[in-house]
């Protein structure tokens, strides 16, 4: 992760790193199939996106919640 250093502390880390390593790894089958992460881990990871985008691209993060209104 390029940008570790300024975000280590702020997002949890492994909950992104987990993400990306199963979807980078997974398959798009549709919506016949279960998730490879639990509810639990999908929330986390995405809430770790979100901060993620919000410490390293702030004017992206805010144009997000802007379409998000």
């Amino acid at each position: 992760m390029d940008h570790l250093e300024a975000v280590k502390d702020m997002i949890d880390v492994k909950a992104l790193e987990r993400l990306v390593q199963i979807e980078s790894h997974g398959t798009i089958e549709g919506l016949g199939t279960l998730p490879d992460l639990t509810l639990e881990e999908a929330i986390r990871a995405a809430d770790a996106g979100i901060n993620f985008i919000k410490e390293v691209g702030n004017g992206h993060y805010k144009k997000m919640c802007a379409a998000c209104n």
